[in-house]
């Protein structure tokens, strides 16, 4: 579907996809393609953490020495493991959103409960708040 903007309005011709609302202005998108590129980045830097946190978690899950010695780093090894897979999944969720904007022209309508119940979020707070 081609898009284009009407003089008139400052809003894309014809009617939103479904569950969508137009964007406000054509200079709402500015500086939007740099977002994704950034959340790209967000993205590719949790996922090499999580494996870090993922080595670190198994060396301190490997030995019946460091299980019984180290608990407390043990479970900020958790933490940081929830944190950083939050960290990707959150990436992925905003490089989504935001290239979709981008692609339609139109702005998701969500409710709070929507944004609420992202699986990311959740992640985030069970690893920020562990202990």
């Amino acid at each position: 579907m081609s898009l284009s903007w009407s003089s008139t309005q400052m809003t894309p011709k014809g009617t939103p996809p479904e569950g969508r609302e137009w964007i406000p202005a054509a200079n709402f998108t500015k500086g939007m393609d740099t977002l994704v590129a950034y959340h790209t980045v967000n993205t590719a830097l949790g996922a090499v953490c999580a494996v870090i946190a993922g080595i670190n978690l198994i060396i301190f899950l490997g030995s019946p020495k460091f299980r019984r010695v180290y608990k407390m780093l043990t479970v900020l090894a958790i933490a940081d493991l929830l944190n950083t897979i939050a960290m990707m999944f959150m990436g992925i969720n905003r490089v989504q959103m935001y290239s979709a904007v981008l692609e339609t022209l139109s702005i998701p309508i969500r409710t709070s409960w929507d944004c609420a119940i992202e699986p990311w979020l959740w992640l985030k707070g069970i690893g920020e708040h562990s202990f």
